[in-house]
């Protein structure tokens, strides 16, 4: 009986260790696609910044400021202690902005900036 447990032993050791070799060789193939996959994603969003910078750095295009300025509307929301809410308009403020994708030298970028051109501030 030990002679038949033993064959059996060795039929499942060498079963079990097939397919434990190709399920782990799949694995990392899958995973090798995966780090590939991100690295070339990383890259590419670099690769997008370093472009977007040096269009802005060197101006590319010429026939415009890389920087405006956008006027922006602030107010003040003051709650009440009935419940109602009194808005306290300020002066439009002037906020430097920049013609790109990403912020670059400390400035928003305008296609940001132009959308929140109000901003609320609760107290």
């Amino acid at each position: 009986m030990s002679e038949e447990f033993r064959a059996l032993a060795k039929i499942y050791e060498r079963t079990v260790s097939r397919y434990a070799l190709e399920d782990l060789k799949g694995k990392t193939r899958s995973s090798r696609r995966h780090w590939l996959w991100l690295v070339m994603l990383v890259l590419l969003c670099i690769a997008i910044y370093v472009c977007d910078y040096l269009s802005v750095r060197h101006r590319i295009q010429k026939n415009r400021d890389p920087f405006e300025k956008v006027k922006i509307q602030r107010y003040y929301a003051i709650k009440l202690k009935d419940g109602k809410t009194e808005f306290v308009f300020q002066e439009p403020e002037t906020q430097v902005c920049v013609h790109s994708l990403f912020p670059h030298f400390g400035c928003s970028p305008c296609w940001y900036v132009k959308r929140r051109n109000v901003k609320k501030i609760d107290i």
